[in-house]
């Protein structure tokens, strides 16, 4: 039976996936049945029966996902049982010398029938692997604990390694290329060594199949979030008993694009973990994101030194609420309180429905003021902090943390009194103010945040006046006390206040009992006459009104006339658009017209000196226009700015592109001004504007030229629609003039074409000639 049972195991490991599975089928009396699983590499595993048996009674919808999880834990290679050892020979270990080196030596008389080999070497003196282990490289399990190997090194040729036990040695770290390539390698105990860094990654073998991961009893103090979140199935990652403070994520990593993650097991007992990481420096975009750990992840966080603050907050809400759903995580979460003293040994799963126990102190780091013998502190149950500050003789507002509503305690001071209460910059972000028993004489109500403010008690203060936005804040907010101030017309205001307060709040305590005093008599606001207040007669009140209608015509007239200065240029073209569609004629051009169309722009941009010439120029002179080219039919000697002057007055239509560098040039911008003034004087003359640069109204400076950007009278030189050209020619006003097309270039200097800008000295071309 025994020679029969080695024979299949050696038929397994050369057939084809599908012949093995058959030949698998005959170890069934052994308890283990054959297993695989996409996540794994390896298709020589089994798992015991009993994964099978155990979750028969669960829906089948679970019987799968919880026999694939029970296989995680205890599936191993088919020559790991005990009748497949005859497959697996021994090596052993020779030392070279007292320092540790050492070679693997095979005594194993009978090698035809061996597929695999391992090393037993515990409790030796190795301080580094064997130098020749990779000549044995069907090497599937080392045992080499309690040595003194350092490093880690020569285990990447051991390609079918399935184990590695390194337990009890002296290495200090592992390099992300550690496990590189070693896809078969299911299980590593690397407990009780000297190990303080672990690079992000190093765990991450994909396809692998690595299960088993022990890192107890070491000198680590951060992990890597990459080395905890694998993002793959496993059986357990052990860090118990090390040092873990915190979690980092030296790669950014992100999660997740998955729905649920696939993971394992992870234990973190016995660390030095005070507070929970935070969720965004860690990857995970929000407190949410973590549910999707909760289905295939495990995280046992017992004995560690929790200090349960605010910072426990955020997540223990949202781990508390999975309970009910996944209730295995109970034991996992079920951690003690190490801090505050109060709330020591208390157990985390307790603070559901208590989460008010959960607040933050705070100091002097956190502008609490607590030299002057404040104390903070930061509730996020109920969103708020609190700062208490009574009966320690204050004379001046302190300075308080920067956090969203605030609840203060100022009462039992002696504050001066305060002239510009919008200096105190964070009453904007009060909810809660108590400043009874003070000495506050009147009270600036437009400082705080109407919406955000649920309390202000200003009892027992000499208060002698009402502000009047005292109105802004809801009813019911302030509690003022019984007060009794000098009125007149101004209060008249308080009697409409308290009335809608009565309307609005029947049963509510005002905590005020104002009287107005008025000659020797004290009387109720809600009681008052408008005689009794403003004894004045109607003239005054007339002329006032008459006043105020005048202020406001005065001032919408300055207003108007600001507006009309600031956009006249663009009431004149919207005028001058209006006026030409209902004047529309092409015989109105005077006689003195010579050029159909006068080309205004940047010569030194190439791109567009070429479209003009062998596009535009040509399009309209072959339909008979005339047009005056500036590269072409400036007069050579002549003074270029008396020349475009002329032959501005003699256009009919000018074409504009506009660019930046348009803008810029010196001598553009005098040309522009000719243009302008030419049109503005001759209702009879079009200027059309071609955005080449596709410029917005903010980046142009000239207002003209910003008026026609800003009314989009203009076209774009990157047409889409492909009709510039013939747009262009719709806007001609004067109809190809009938006169005569010769250019004009006196004498001998016919034919010669420049650019006016770039002549320096005419005179001094023309002694050369």
């Amino acid at each position: 039976m025994r020679i029969f049972y080695q024979m299949c195991i050696c038929i397994v490991l050369i057939l084809l996936p599908d012949e093995s599975k058959a030949i698998l089928e005959s170890t069934q009396n052994t308890g283990w049945q054959n297993w695989t699983h996409e996540s794994v590499v390896s298709t020589q595993w089994i798992c015991p029966k009993f994964c099978n048996d155990t979750f028969k009674m669960r829906t089948n919808k679970d019987i799968e996902e919880f026999y694939n999880r029970c296989c995680f834990h205890y599936s191993k290679p088919i020559w790991d049982l005990p009748l497949g050892h005859h497959v697996v020979g021994k090596l052993h270990v020779e030392y070279l010398s007292r320092t540790g080196k050492a070679v693997l030596y095979n005594t194993n008389t009978n090698t035809t029938s061996l597929l695999f080999y391992e090393v037993v070497h515990p409790n030796g003196f190795l301080s580094k692997m064997p130098i020749n282990i990779c000549t044995f490289k069907t090497i599937v399990n080392l045992y080499f604990s309690n040595n003194s190997i350092r490093q880690i090194t020569n285990l990447r040729c051991l390609s079918k390694l399935d184990k590695l036990i390194l337990k009890g040695n002296k290495i200090t770290s592992v390099n992300n290329s550690t496990f590189t390539e070693m896809k078969y390698l299911r299980f590593v105990d690397l407990s009780d060594n000297r190990i303080g860094h672990i690079d992000p990654l190093s765990f991450s073998i994909k396809p692998g199949s690595l299960m088993h991961v022990y890192l107890s009893y070491n000198q680590l103090k951060s992990v890597d979030i990459t080395i905890a979140i694998l993002e793959k199935f496993f059986a357990l990652i052990d860090y118990s008993h090390n040092q873990i403070k915190h979690l980092s994520n030296e790669l950014n990593w992100k999660c997740c694009k998955e729905e649920m993650v696939d993971g394992g097991i992870i234990k973190w007992q016995y660390n030095s973990f005070r507070w929970f990481p935070n969720l965004t420096e860690i990857g995970f975009p929000d407190v949410l994101s973590t549910a999707k750990l909760t289905k295939n992840y495990g995280m046992d966080v017992t004995n560690n030194l929790w200090n349960c603050d605010c910072k426990f907050y955020p997540f223990l809400v949202k781990a508390l609420e999975h309970m009910d759903r996944y209730p295995t995580m109970t034991d996992q979460y079920d951690a003690k309180c190490n801090e505050p003293s109060h709330l020591t040994n208390y157990s985390i799963i307790d603070f559901k429905h208590k989460y008010d126990l959960l607040i933050c102190n705070l100091n002097m780091s956190d502008k609490c003021p607590i030299q002057f013998g404040c104390n903070c502190f930061y509730q996020p149950s109920q969103k708020r902090t609190v700062v208490n500050c009574s009966g320690l003789n204050l004379s001046t507002f302190p300075e308080l943390p920067d956090f969203d509503n605030l609840e203060i305690d100022l009462s039992n001071n002696n504050f001066k009194p305060i002239s510009n209460w919008s200096t105190i910059n964070y009453l904007k972000r009060v909810k809660k103010l108590d400043l009874s028993n003070n000495t506050f004489s009147d009270i600036d109500f437009t400082a705080f945040d109407a919406e955000k403010l649920t309390s202000l008690i200003l009892l027992n203060n000499p208060i002698v006046s009402i502000n009047r936005s005292i109105e802004n804040l809801a009813p019911c907010v302030t509690q003022i006390g019984n007060i009794s101030i000098d009125c007149d017309c101004n209060s008249w205001w308080m009697k409409r206040w308290i009335e809608k307060q009565k309307q609005i709040n029947h049963g509510c305590y005002f905590g005020k009992e104002i009287l107005c005093k008025i000659g020797s008599k004290y009387i109720a606001p809600s009681n008052l006459t408008r005689d009794q207040v403003c004894p004045e007669d109607d003239n005054g009140f007339k002329s006032t009104f008459y006043s105020f209608i005048l202020a406001l015509m005065s001032t919408h007239a300055v207003v108007i006339s600001l507006l009309c200065f600031k956009f006249r240029y663009e009431i004149f073209l919207i005028y001058r658009k209006k006026w030409l569609k209902f004047n529309k004629s092409y015989e109105k051009c005077s006689d003195d017209l010579i050029y159909d169309a006068y080309f205004s722009f940047d010569g030194e941009i190439y791109e567009l000196r070429v479209w003009m010439s062998k596009v535009l120029l040509r399009y309209l002179e072959k339909r008979g226009y005339k047009v005056f080219y500036p590269l072409r039919d400036c007069i050579l000697g002549y003074p270029r700015e008396e020349d475009i002057c002329r032959k501005i007055s003699q256009s009919a239509t000018f074409i504009v592109f506009l660019s930046q560098s348009f803008l810029d040039s010196p001598n553009l911008r005098s040309e522009w001004k000719y243009i302008w003034h030419s049109y503005k004087e001759n209702k009879y003359k079009q200027l059309i504007v071609i955005n080449f640069d596709d410029m917005e109204p903010i980046h142009v400076e000239d207002d003209r030229m910003r008026a026609f950007v800003r009314l989009s009278y203009y076209f774009e030189f990157f047409n889409t629609n492909s009709k510039l050209l013939s747009d262009i020619e719709k806007q001609l006003f004067c109809r190809k003039l009938k006169t005569k097309r010769n250019r004009i270039h006196p004498g001998p200097y016919k034919g010669l074409y420049k650019i006016c800008s770039e002549i320096k000295n005419p005179q001094q071309i023309i002694r050369s000639k």
